[in-house]
C-alpha cells in the first residue's frame, strides 16, 4: 500500500504540486474502505485522463522534465490496481478550465470485456487532481464477517490506523528531501504532505542531525555522479531512540549499502 501511494505522489510532484493530502476512511453506505490522494498541481484535461487511465500511455524514449519522476505511464494504473478495483480520477486542468471525473471498475470491466473510463458528474474540484481507491482487496479483512460484530466500528479504525502507519512511516523516508524545510538542495522543490490532515514530518535516514555523525566531502566520480557516505553515530552517541528508530527494522548491519530512490 506504502509503495503504491508513494507512485502516486510521484505524478503529483511531476504536476508541480506544493500540497498533497492522503485522506484514509470507511464508507458506511458501501461498507467498504476507500483512500484519496489529492493534490493542488495543474491538472489534467478529458484527454489526459483517459490517457492516464490507459496502461503504458507513455513512450520511455520520449523526452521529459527534470522533475518527471514517471516513466513508463504505468505507474497511475499499476500503484492503484495494486490495490483496489475500483480507480476514479477527477482533475481540474488550469490550462484547460475544466473539470472532469472518470471511474473505472475492475469488476464492471470484467463483464463487459471493454477498457475505458465512464464519465461521471462534474465533480466539485477546483484545483489539481483528486484520485479515489475504492474496493480495497488487499487490507486482509473480511468485511462480510463483521457485519454482525459490536466491535465492528473499533477494527475498523484499528486497520484505519496500521495503514495510515505503514503509509506515514513510508512518506516520510521516500521523500524526506521534497519535505524538509531545513534541505538546501536547489533542485528538490519543497512540498507539504499530509495524512488524515497531519502533516508527515521528515525523516532523513542519514541522521544529519547529530553531531556525531560522520558526513564525508563530495568526489566528483564522472560529468553526471557525484558521491558522499554518512557514518552512523555509535550508541553512545543517541539519545533515548534515536539509536532503534534510525537502525530501523531489520537494523544497521542490513540497511547499510547503496539505494537509489526517487529520481
Amino acid at each position: 500500500m506504502e509503495t503504491a501511494v508513494a507512485d502516486i505522489i510521484d505524478n503529483s510532484i511531476s504536476a508541480a504540486a506544493n500540497n498533497i493530502h492522503i485522506n484514509i476512511g470507511f464508507n458506511e453506505k458501501k461498507n467498504d474502505f476507500f483512500l484519496e490522494i489529492t493534490d493542488d498541481g495543474f491538472g489534467m484535461n478529458k484527454l489526459e485522463i483517459l490517457k492516464a487511465m490507459i496502461l503504458g500511455s507513455k513512450n520511455p524514449k520520449d523526452q521529459r522534465a527534470s522533475d518527471d519522476l514517471g516513466r513508463f505511464g504505468l505507474g497511475l494504473k499499476t500503484a492503484s490496481y495494486s490495490q483496489c478495483r475500483r480507480l476514479t480520477v477527477e482533475s481540474f486542468s488550469k490550462e484547460n478550465k475544466e473539470k472532469n471525473s472518470y471511474t473505472q471498475d475492475l469488476d464492471k470491466l470484467a463483464e463487459t470485456r471493454k477498457w475505458g473510463g465512464d464519465r461521471n458528474k462534474t465533480p466539485i474540484i477546483n484545483v489539481g487532481t483528486r484520485i479515489i481507491w475504492e474496493k480495497l482487496d488487499r487490507l486482509e479483512i473480511n468485511l462480510k464477517d463483521l457485519n454482525n460484530d459490536p466491535q465492528k466500528p473499533r477494527t475498523i479504525q484499528i486497520k484505519i490506523g496500521e495503514i495510515a502507519a505503514r503509509i506515514q512511516k513510508h512518506i516520510s523516508l521516500i521523500f524526506h528531501r521534497f519535505i524538509d524545510d531545513k534541505n538546501v538542495e536547489k533542485n528538490i522543490r519543497k512540498i507539504q504532505i499530509f495524512l488524515n490532515k497531519t502533516k508527515i514530518k521528515p525523516f532523513n535516514p542519514f541522521n544529519e542531525s547529530n553531531n556525531a555523525t560522520f558526513i564525508s566531502p563530495i568526489t566528483q566520480v564522472d560529468k553526471s555522479t557525484k558521491l558522499r557516505y554518512y557514518i552512523l553515530p555509535h550508541r553512545d552517541k543517541c539519545e533515548g531512540k534515536e539509536y532503534e528508530d534510525y537502525a530501523g527494522e531489520e537494523g544497521y548491519f542490513e540497511n547499510q549499502g547503496f539505494y537509489v530512490y526517487r529520481n
